[in-house]
């Protein structure tokens, strides 16, 4: 469960998936019960909460009456979902260079997102079936994009369309 405060959770999946613990790290964003970011949803949130624990169980307000359910600070974790299960990150400035590296875990079966940039959408699109790793990528004109896929596998790419696929 989280123990975490603001400053932080942002780092939390972040320093366990980079550091080995990519299965510790989906456990944590997966968890349901209070203190997690599914427990917020379960519990009926459309907006990342400033207390863990801002609605009860029983749907009643928290003990502490000082509590935005519309705050940041916890809702840091969708850098982690953009860089780490998506695998989008910038190289260099502006995305000129980037890499898709998605990193699949926690049950998950598929991951898509994008991410607007001066070049134009960048797009990873991913799924496993049948032991099967398939990543959709979309690579803006005029930049260049570093792939690695699950095994490690590297593909050093210009703008276009890509699909990778390998047994996971």
């Amino acid at each position: 469960k989280l123990t975490t405060g603001f400053p932080s959770t942002p780092y939390l999946l972040f320093a366990l998936s980079d550091n080995g613990y990519l299965d510790r790290a989906y456990k944590v964003l997966l968890g349901e019960e209070c203190p997690s970011w599914l427990y917020e949803v379960k519990m009926g949130a459309t907006t990342i909460w400033e207390r863990w624990d801002a609605v009860s169980p029983d749907g009643t307000f928290g003990q502490n009456t000082m509590c935005s359910c519309n705050h940041y600070a916890y809702g840091a974790v969708g850098d982690w979902l953009y860089r780490r299960v998506l695998g989008i990150e910038t190289i260099e400035g502006g995305y000129k260079k980037f890499k898709i590296a998605p990193k699949p875990g926690g049950g998950l079966t598929w991951a898509k997102g994008s991410h607007e940039t001066p070049y134009g959408k960048i797009i990873s699109d991913w799924k496993i079936e049948n032991g099967i790793f398939t990543l959709n990528a979309q690579v803006p004109k005029d930049t260049a994009c570093t792939i690695i896929l699950p095994s490690g596998e590297t593909h050093e790419l210009q703008g276009g369309n890509y699909i990778f696929t390998e047994k996971i």
